[in-house]
């Protein structure tokens, strides 16, 4: 019996001499390093509210020496952590038995950031991560799937170019991000993340919309008659470049334009008494049916020459705006100035000179008249 324990001391013994060598030092191809002291790197995940894998990290080290953080080489590497990052390696509040200090919620509190670069190893020591959630940008979708990206902060959410990363919303068409609910203030891409999440909005408007961006596009949205978004950082389409000519006018419109103050100037329009059609109305709009609706939009340098000496019918109605405008249509904000209206003809039809559109439902005012010239003679449009 005697003997027994002997051998079991003895075996005890020997154990607790390999664990010293296993902690001073180690042997790699015959050579013996020595190490002073043992660093744990603990990651700290007991309260992260995830399920993890991190166990301890050690790492020998000499009195004086700085640390290698773990993942600064292929052979100590970092275990990460989904949907969480590490903001750095903290030394802990110790109590007065030199246990590390927790909180009520029995996270370890954190005293101070160990600095890689500068800070030198004097003692055996724990570290411990300090894992922060993951920074999100969630983009509100109004009665739709919100979309929330998570990144890193410092890096960059690029403006998703491609539809199918866009904002989704059955029967709507998305617009834009912007930074509050009510769609006021643009926001701004490229994006870069802080440590904080972050809230934009998209604007998804009902039905087929064309954002327009140019003259060009304008002009596709009239001769479609589409729902118009216009969408001009300057604040103003010149198409001055261009010119309106029978069929690319006068079409009738029954759809809806925002046009966010947005001037469009210097258009100029030729018309011509068709005896084929015998039009009997020439404006720019034509009709401007029930569901019309045209917001906040100037237009600027109108020029209109219209030919109509082809007939001296007396229902004939020229108009700079629109000859007829249905009751429930809508105008919030239309303004017409510095207009030209250039005729040939006889005086027996019936000039729209004043710009008042009168319903069984409101009266529209498009302009003042005295920004309105008429001559009886056509001048030549380019």
């Amino acid at each position: 019996m005697k003997k027994t324990k002997i051998i079991l001391l003895l075996c005890m013994i020997a154990l607790c001499a390999l664990s010293i060598a296993l902690l001073v030092g180690c042997n790699i191809g015959g050579v013996q390093y020595e190490y002073d002291y043992l660093v744990t790197f603990n990651y700290n995940v007991d309260n992260l509210g995830v399920a993890t894998n991190c166990k301890d990290q050690y790492l020998g080290v000499n009195d004086g020496d700085k640390l290698i953080a773990p993942g600064d080489n292929d052979k100590f590497k970092f275990i990460t952590v989904n949907n969480f990052y590490n903001k750095g390696w903290y030394t802990a509040v110790l109590d007065d038995k030199g246990n590390p200090v927790k909180d009520a919620d029995g996270n370890i509190v954190l005293d101070k950031q160990w600095d890689f670069k500068k800070d030198v190893v004097k003692g055996n020591m724990t570290l411990y991560a300090n894992f922060h959630k993951n920074p999100t940008l969630t983009i509100k979708v109004e009665g739709g799937n919100d979309l929330v990206v998570t990144k890193l902060p410092g890096e960059v959410y690029n403006k998703p170019v491609s539809d199918k990363n866009k904002p989704q919303k059955d029967g709507f068409t998305f617009i834009d991000y912007y930074t509050d609910e009510t769609y006021t203030t643009k926001f701004q891409f490229p994006y870069t993340f802080t440590e904080d999440d972050e809230v934009c909005y998209a604007l998804l408007l009902e039905g087929d919309w064309d954002i327009v961006t140019s003259v060009a596009s304008f002009r596709s949205a009239l001769s479609r008659k589409h729902n118009m978004f216009i969408d001009v950082p300057k604040g103003e389409l010149d198409f001055a470049d261009t010119l309106f000519r029978d069929g690319q006018f006068n079409l009738g419109y029954n759809g809806k334009i925002y046009g966010h103050g947005c001037v469009l100037k210097n258009i100029n329009i030729s018309a011509t008494y068709n005896r084929a059609t015998k039009e009997k109305d020439f404006s720019f709009f034509g009709n401007l049916g029930p569901d019309a609706e045209i917001n906040d939009i100037t237009f600027e340098n109108l020029t209109f020459a219209v030919d109509v000496s082809g007939t001296d019918s007396p229902d004939l109605r020229i108009s700079l705006f629109a000859t007829d405008i249905a009751n429930g249509a809508q105008l919030n904000n239309v303004t017409i100035t510095n207009c030209t209206l250039n005729y040939k003809g006889s005086t027996n039809y019936v000039i729209d000179t004043y710009g008042y559109y009168i319903t069984s439902a409101q009266t529209y005012e498009c302009f003042d008249p005295s920004q309105l010239t008429v001559k009886n003679e056509i001048v030549a449009l380019s």
